[in-house]
C-alpha cells in the first residue's frame, strides 16, 4: 500500500457556524481539545472540540459541514473587552498545571495576558468567575501582527512598524505580602531513623503558620516588564517563531529579509539574514517556522526554502551561514504559513492545504475556503485553519494510522 493511501479516507469539513460577528476569523491556536479564535469584532472565542469515530466508516474521501462531521466544535466562551479589532492570539502549550494561558494582540498595539485557572475553568466559562487578565502594551496605533510565547509568563510581540517586544509578567515586590497567605504546615523530623523512634523519646510534630504564595490573583498584583524593544526591520514584520530547544527567533518582513536571532539574556544576538528569491507578496499573515536547528522559508514563485542553522561559518552557505537543505513547490498560491509535527509537514496557502508525510505528498486539498486562509495549526494530525470569510475548516486525516502520534 503506498503511503498516500495509509491516511485515507480523509475528511474535510467547513465548519459553517458563526464564529465571529464580522466574516475575517484573523487567527486560530489551540491547547488541549480547546480552539482559539481571534476576529475583527474585539473578541477571542474558546471552542470545545468533540471528536469521533464516525471517520473510521467513511469508504472515500469526504466533504462535510459541521452537522454531519466526525468532527464537532462547541462554543465555550467568549473575551469581549478588547478596545480594537484582534489581530492575533497564541497560547501557552508547555503549562503543567494545565491553566489555560493565552495572549491576544489588537490593531492598536495593545497585547493582553490572560489565565484561566484549571480549578475554575468552569465557572470562568459559564461566567460566574473571572480569569487573570493583564494588559502588557498600551494603545499606541503600532498594530501588533504576531505572538509567540518565550516562556509561560514571557513572551515576544512583534509590529507594524517592524520592532519587536520581548515582555515579561512578574509580581510587584512592593505587593509580595499581598500575594501571600497564610496555612498551618505540620513539622516533620524526616531524619529521625526506625531505630530513634523505637530507643528515643521523639517530639510530637509542631504546628506553625507558614507564609505561601498564593498565585494569579490580582491583576494588581503584577506588572508588565519590557525586557527588550528594537526596531528589526524596515517594513511590517508579517511573522515570527521561535524554538525553545534552541533559543532561536526567526522573524520576517515587508522589507523582503527573514532574520534569525538567538535569544541571550533578553537580548536578541542576530546571526543571519536572508534576502535572496523572497517572497514578496503583500499580506499581513506570513507564519514561518524555525523547527529545532531547521528554518523553513518562504521564497518567490510560491516555494518553500528548508535552511539548516550552520554551528559554524564555514558551513556551505546560502548567505550567511544557513545551508539549503531541502525545496519544496511551486505551489498554487502565496504561502501563508508551514508547520510541523513529528514526520509530518504541512503547507498552507492563500487557498489550500498541502500535507506531506516523511516529504511524501499524502494530500492535497485545493480552494479550501471561499476566500483567503489567515491562519492554521495541526494537532495529532487534524488541521484546521481559518478564512477571511469567517468559517473554519478541519482536514481529518485516517483516525488509526495518526493515533499514536
Amino acid at each position: 500500500m503506498e503511503i498516500k493511501e495509509c491516511f485515507q479516507p480523509i475528511e474535510v469539513t467547513t465548519h459553517n457556524l458563526q464564529f465571529h460577528e464580522t466574516p475575517n476569523i484573523t487567527s486560530l491556536d489551540f491547547h488541549n481539545n480547546y480552539v482559539f479564535t481571534s476576529g475583527q469584532d474585539r473578541a477571542v472565542r474558546l471552542w470545545e472540540v468533540i471528536l469521533t469515530d464516525k471517520n473510521t466508516y467513511y469508504k472515500s474521501n469526504c466533504y462535510k459541514t459541521a452537522e454531519n462531521s466526525s468532527i464537532k466544535l462547541k462554543f465555550s466562551c467568549e473575551f469581549t473587552f478588547f478596545n480594537d479589532p484582534v489581530n492575533i492570539v497564541r497560547t501557552y502549550k508547555n503549562t503543567k498545571d494545565e491553566d489555560i494561558i493565552f495572549v491576544a494582540g489588537t490593531e492598536t498595539g495593545s497585547i493582553w495576558y490572560v489565565r484561566i485557572s484549571k480549578e475554575k475553568v468552569n465557572e470562568i466559562f459559564s461566567g460566574s468567575e473571572k480569569p487573570f487578565i493583564k494588559k502588557l502594551t498600551k494603545i499606541d496605533g503600532n498594530g501588533c501582527i504576531d505572538l509567540c510565547f518565550l516562556e509561560e509568563t514571557k513572551v515576544a510581540a512583534v509590529f507594524l512598524s517592524g520592532e519587536i517586544k520581548i515582555i515579561e509578567i512578574k509580581e510587584k515586590r512592593q505587593n509580595k505580602e499581598n500575594l501571600l497567605d497564610t496555612q498551618t504546615l505540620v513539622e516533620k523530623n524526616e531524619s529521625v531513623s526506625d531505630e530513634q523512634k523505637e530507643n528515643e523519646f521523639v517530639e510530637t510534630p509542631q504546628v506553625k503558620e507558614v507564609k505561601v504564595f498564593k498565585a494569579w490573583n490580582d491583576k494588581n498584583d503584577y506588572k508588565a516588564n519590557i525586557l527588550y524593544w528594537k526596531k528589526i526591520h524596515e517594513g511590517i514584520i508579517q511573522g515570527i517563531s521561535f524554538c525553545s530547544k534552541t533559543n532561536v527567533i526567526v522573524t520576517k518582513a515587508l522589507d523582503n529579509q527573514l532574520k534569525i536571532f538567538q535569544i541571550v539574556n533578553n537580548i536578541l544576538v542576530h546571526k543571519d539574514t536572508v534576502k535572496k528569491e523572497m517572497d514578496k507578496t503583500h499580506g499581513a499573515n506570513k507564519r514561518i517556522l524555525v523547527n529545532k536547528k531547521k528554518v523553513y522559508n518562504f521564497i518567490r514563485k510560491n516555494k518553500l526554502h528548508v535552511y539548516e542553522i550552520a554551528e559554524s561559518e564555514s558551513s556551505n552557505e546560502n548567505e550567511n551561514g544557513l545551508k539549503l537543505s531541502a525545496e519544496y513547490g511551486p505551489f498554487n498560491a502565496p504561502l501563508v504559513k508551514v508547520m510541523k509535527e513529528g514526520l509530518f509537514l504541512v503547507i498552507v496557502t492563500k487557498k489550500s492545504v498541502y500535507i506531506l508525510y516523511k516529504d511524501k505528498k499524502v494530500a492535497y486539498v485545493d480552494n479550501v475556503a471561499f476566500r483567503e486562509i489567515t491562519d492554521a495549526f495541526i494537532s495529532k494530525g487534524i488541521i484546521f485553519y481559518c478564512a477571511q470569510d469567517g468559517f473554519l475548516g478541519s482536514i481529518r486525516l485516517n483516525m488509526e494510522s495518526t493515533k499514536n502520534i
